[in-house]
């Protein structure tokens, strides 16, 4: 048996009903198992208590036989053996077969326009026979104005439907534009937006995915560079993006020298500083984890709560790792929960981030090779982190210029590339600092990263960088790219061995490993993996970098 399950929230009074309304109806909307049934609002439910949901088949609306039917007092009979349904009513008589595209009504084979279909335990029917049925008027209201369906047993006969039935359901309209409006206001309070209005004000993110769905659209997440980007799942929290979400619904973004993301949106002002790690909406500051914000692969990123707040949004989490971003509040209304589920799967069907790379690239600067090394890396929105040696970077100024404009990490390699083991106290320490205040002289800070030469390090060497605030970086993956001269040799030794969490050695003195290094990013990246600068690969994998230890991967 089909029910209409009456609604635990306050009904409609009588006063409030349009006079219209004062005659047996029932009020439908696609997608939503919500009803209003003579100013009730109610749930429409199967014999088993599951939700039934009208829909859309080619263009047209698909709604459950059974209960329409007996709203308005006729009887429905199921024929289990020939999967058949029979309506009768005073004077009339319908038979629907399951699967076919026809039905027999008062004894004449009449076109349906689409298939009789069994879902579960319920029946669906096109909405436009019950004109023929029942006699019934029936009003529809396009995805703008809520795509309502609205069925009545005021007195209409075949002769008063003012045009033909159209594939979407339209009908010449009997009533008067304002009792139409009063229709839909009742509509709009007691069952909320359509699925196309609440896809129309929303952003679906999900974790790791480079696409999103904006005002119902599928898009790419791109960075203002036009650089692939993606939600990121960290601590307990999702980080999003968030100049690209407050673009999408139409907020001024402007980023500032220090990295600061200020947002404007609606008359209200948002301040996301990276340095500072907070966010402020309107002058007042949130400090507590759930504020928190930070850049990450030169993006400024926060958490959903915080964009949501700047904006005046809802969020809803639609499960793995999807969130919905809305101007609706899913709190008044029960079906938004379903609309942001059965939209979310459309993002789930695509392929996330299978990873997270470094590459890593020592000794340089080295004039036209680094320069066509970096031409290739804009070209592929990669950002990667240079170990420099201070002797090299005077010749080759124009290209630490590069090295920060387009978004890549530059750490310590040395002044003079020795032995550092071989070395005293002083003379280890002069080879670091040195190139500490070198590189802070381009770059404005000072380094956090340093790499000894061959990888070669001891306590001593260790001590010297924790005083200093310096992790100690080696590699998972060394190609051997110095010794063999041979692009293609060296890539299948990174190709074979980079996995999610791993640091590859290059250098950029040789054509070849340049080579190696732009084909190893185009392969890894049509699977799926993401590269990033060594900071970015610790801070993503969970990593805090401690002053004085030393790290090979970031598994």
């Amino acid at each position: 048996m089909l029910l209409l399950a009456d609604h635990e929230d306050e009904p409609a009074t009588e006063d409030s009903l349009p006079a219209a309304l004062h005659s047996e109806y029932i009020m439908l909307q696609l997608v939503n198992a919500n009803a209003l049934h003579n100013g009730d609002k109610t749930q429409l439910e199967s014999g088993f208590g599951l939700p039934v949901r009208p829909y859309y088949y080619n263009e047209l609306s698909m709604i459950p036989l059974r209960i329409v039917a007996e709203t308005f007092g006729y009887s429905v009979a199921w024929e289990d053996e020939t999967q058949t349904v029979t309506v009768t009513g005073e004077t009339s008589q319908a038979l629907f077969t399951v699967g076919e595209t026809s039905a027999v009504i008062n004894a004449e084979s009449r076109q349906l326009g689409a298939p009789v279909e069994l879902l579960v335990d319920t029946v669906y029917v096109p909405a436009r026979v019950f004109s023929d049925i029942l006699g019934c008027y029936i009003h529809y209201y396009d995805k703008r104005d809520g795509e309502f369906l609205l069925i009545s047993n005021a007195a209409v006969t075949a002769g008063d439907l003012l045009g033909p039935q159209t594939a979407n359901d339209s009908f010449d309209s009997l009533l008067p534009d304002a009792q139409l409006l009063e229709y839909k206001t009742l509509g709009d309070t007691c069952l909320g937006p359509s699925l196309y209005m609440y896809t129309s004000g929303s952003l679906f993110l999900r974790s790791s995915c480079t696409y999103a769905l904006v005002n119902g659209a599928p898009a790419t997440i791109t960075a203002s560079n036009a650089c692939q980007i993606t939600p990121i799942e960290k601590d307990g929290n999702l980080f999003i993006p968030v100049e690209y979400c407050s673009q999408s619904f139409g907020a001024q973004t402007q980023v500032t020298a220090d990295g600061t993301l200020s947002v404007t949106y609606n008359g209200h002002s948002s301040v996301f500083p990276v340095a500072a790690g907070y966010y402020s909406h309107d002058g007042i500051v949130r400090e507590d984890s759930s504020y928190i914000t930070w850049e990450f692969d030169s993006v400024v990123y926060s958490t959903v709560q915080a964009v949501a707040s700047a904006l005046g949004l809802s969020y809803t989490y639609a499960g793995s790792g999807t969130v919905v971003l809305s101007s609706y509040n899913p709190g008044d209304y029960s079906n938004l929960g379903y609309y942001a589920q059965l939209k979310s799967a459309e993002l789930q069907r695509q392929p996330v981030i299978k990873g997270y790379i470094s590459l890593t690239f020592d000794d340089g600067p080295s004039g036209d090779i680094t320069a066509r090394l970096l031409d290739g890396l804009a070209q592929r929105n990669v950002h990667v982190t240079f170990f420099l040696c201070n002797y090299r970077i005077a010749p080759y100024q124009e290209l630490m210029q590069r090295y920060l404009l387009e978004g890549h990490e530059v750490a310590n390699h040395s002044a003079s590339h020795p032995n550092m083991t071989n070395l005293s106290g002083r003379e280890l320490e002069t080879e670091i600092d040195s190139t500490n205040d070198t590189l802070q002289s381009y770059s404005g800070t000072v380094p956090h990263l340093f790499r000894p030469p061959g990888g070669a390090y001891n306590e001593r060497i260790l001590s010297a960088l924790a005083d200093r605030s310096m992790s100690c970086i080696l590699w998972s993956v060394d190609p051997k790219d110095w010794r063999d001269h041979d692009s293609q040799l060296v890539s299948n030794r990174i190709l074979s061995a980079a996995t999610d969490g791993s640091i590859s050695l290059l250098h950029d003195m040789y054509n070849t490993s340049v080579d190696a290094g732009l084909y190893v990013i185009d392969q890894l990246q049509a699977e799926g993996y993401k590269f990033v600068t060594v900071s970015d690969l610790a801070f993503v994998k969970g990593y805090e970098l401690v002053p004085g230890q030393v790290y090979k991967s970031f598994k």
